[in-house]
């Protein structure tokens, strides 16, 4: 709960402090005890379509649809009846029709009697985290192993709620090991007084009432302490429409609710923003610098304050900024000035990292001054670079799979008939590997597979490649071949290497490989039909004997295919 700014402060600092509000991207609103609305940011004028001096007075019912306004005024109340902040999160339609979903933080103020008279509310478009959450999710459907390099932590739990799997992050987010939570249910690890409502939404998700939901819960540590989060829950289905499991994910809130405990109205606002906001003055040197700020750079406040704010810019920006600078103040040309962009910052360990950054400019009669809204991005650039690694990987080998393969096939096949060069193409086909698995375990079988990709690297050249394109099954590609004895010599490598012994996990194991080469260069050569033949060879190298490698001739003749 917090006290309104004293009306004693001077113009120049009430209007600092309104460039302020409004320099901050996140819509902004102040009601009044009734729900009339007494203060917005262009922000919030932006949402609304409305001008400012226009929504002086107004309520929820004359700005947003019915029903909206209706959940507005339930979750004001709920405030009014806590006397603590409230979070909620809600779709809201701006005027020209698109939809964007707001997380909105809402707390008390006081009057000058010390009672509440009003309320604040700050709102963070996450639209782009709801849509990100929603693509990971997918990506995770497409490539089971992609959960276990999730940030956040996941878990796929039966429709009882007991879990099947977890990552390490929810391992770690709870003190557990994964071998321990898989003997609990998600209602074990959940806070007794959340337990009806979690329970009612995950029946609501399973009856098809909902398509998914998210909640704020609490989850209880090993330890015994209480973790809040916010659980996110997706229901997977059979192709025919059946319920198969639930998948959650959990985010940690707990420096989210930390960090909103302030004790002052522009505190309020400047401390509880999700970016870093630097102001600096017509020099550039650094006049106010936030806690986002502070956890997105690793300094704290004092360390900077009334230092150049190049301090945060790599080189060639850091030493080129202070004319930048002077330039704009001289030309009124922009380089950033009003214009969001992504660029790259450094943090105080020397790292660089990618950040959006958007700058407006604060004039008062006696200064000029400049806000930086600054959001670190680096998780959503991370994340996207690993959705589009693990779409054309292999999550155990890391070795290209098939899509990848076909791709790089196609390439060399075009530059072949183009330079009138031959492309070779083995299907390499591992003898017994079923046993390993029966015998040792699926993970000495894991790890077997690891290092027969390693393997097989070794043999080949930088331009060459491997590929797993099934559980035992690989291919390799050698592009620009001189000679189908070269190519054979590249094949028994292959199988004399295959056929050395493989430690793994104290055990000596021993296998071999069934090898199918073919080589373009017949007529109708093309991608489909270098691959029949060089996959019919793998299956005769397989019914000769196993262990060798079966060359398919370059011809038409589908009954003299074969040479051994």
């Amino acid at each position: 709960m917090y006290r309104l700014v004293d009306s004693r402060l001077s113009v120049e600092q009430q209007c600092l402090l309104r460039e302020l509000i409004d320099a901050i991207p996140d819509p902004i609103f102040i009601k009044d005890s009734t729900g009339k609305y007494l203060l917005c940011n262009r922000a919030f004028e932006h949402l609304t379509g409305v001008a400012t001096d226009a929504i002086h007075g107004k309520t929820a019912y004359d700005l947003f649809p019915a029903q909206l306004a209706e959940s507005f005024t339930q979750r004001d109340q709920e405030l009014f009846d806590r006397h603590s902040p409230v979070t909620s999160e809600t779709w809201v339609a701006y005027p020209d029709g698109r939809r964007a979903c707001f997380e909105v933080l809402r707390t008390t103020f006081l009057g000058e009697a010390d009672e509440v008279v009003g309320l604040i509310g700050i709102c963070r478009d996450v639209t782009e985290r709801k849509w990100s959450e929603a693509a990971l999710q997918e990506s995770e459907h497409r490539f089971h192993d992609i959960m276990e390099f999730a940030p956040i932590g996941t878990g796929v739990a039966d429709l009882t709620g007991r879990f099947i799997e977890v990552n390490q992050a929810l391992c770690q987010l709870l003190g557990y090991s994964k071998a321990e939570l898989q003997q609990f249910t998600a209602n074990d690890v959940t806070h007794p007084e959340d337990r009806s409502r979690d329970a009612e939404l995950k029946q609501r998700l399973i009856g098809g009432e909902l398509a998914s939901f998210q909640l704020e819960k609490r989850l209880v540590h090993k330890d015994g302490h209480v973790i809040p989060v916010l659980l996110s829950v997706v229901l997977h289905k059979s192709p025919a429409g059946k319920p198969m499991f639930l998948i959650g994910q959990v985010q940690d809130l707990s420096e989210h609710r930390a960090a909103i405990q302030r004790d002052h109205l522009m505190s309020l606002v400047l401390d509880n923003v999700f970016d870093g906001v630097i102001t600096i003055d017509a020099r550039g040197i650094i006049g106010s610098f936030n806690l986002a700020a502070e956890k997105i750079f690793g300094y704290r406040a004092e360390e900077v304050i009334g230092k150049n704010v190049n301090l945060l810019m790599p080189q060639p920006f850091r030493a080129a900024h202070d004319s930048y600078l002077q330039r704009y103040q001289e030309t009124g040309q922009k380089r950033i000035i009003g214009i969001g962009r992504e660029l790259s910052g450094v943090r105080k360990s020397g790292e660089v990292f990618p950040l959006e950054l958007a700058v407006s400019e604060m004039a008062t009669p006696e200064a000029r001054h400049f806000i930086g809204v600054v959001r670190d991005i680096t998780a959503r650039k991370d994340a996207e670079e690993q959705i589009r690694y693990l779409a054309y990987h292999d999550a155990l080998t890391g070795l290209p799979n098939r899509f990848l393969f076909e791709d790089r096939l196609s390439h060399a096949m075009s530059v072949a008939r183009r330079d009138r060069q031959e492309v070779a193409l083995m299907f390499v086909d591992l003898d017994e590997f079923k046993p390993v698995n029966d015998c040792f375990g699926h993970h000495v079988g894991d790890k077997l597979l690891q290092e027969v990709a390693r393997r097989l690297k070794e043999c080949l050249r930088d331009s060459d490649t491997a590929a797993r394109i099934g559980g035992d099954e690989f291919v390799v590609l050698l592009p620009n071949v001189e000679s189908l004895p070269g190519a054979r010599l590249v094949a028994e490598k292959i199988l004399t290497k295959l056929r050395q012994v493989f430690e793994l996990d104290g055990y000596q194991i021993h296998i071999s490989a069934s090898i199918g080469l073919a080589i373009s260069g017949g007529s109708g050569d093309n991608e489909k039909e270098l691959t029949r033949r060089a996959d019919a060879a793998m299956y005769q190298a397989k019914s000769s004997g196993r262990n060798h490698v079966s060359v398919a001739r370059n011809d038409t003749d589908h009954s003299h295919d074969w040479a051994i």
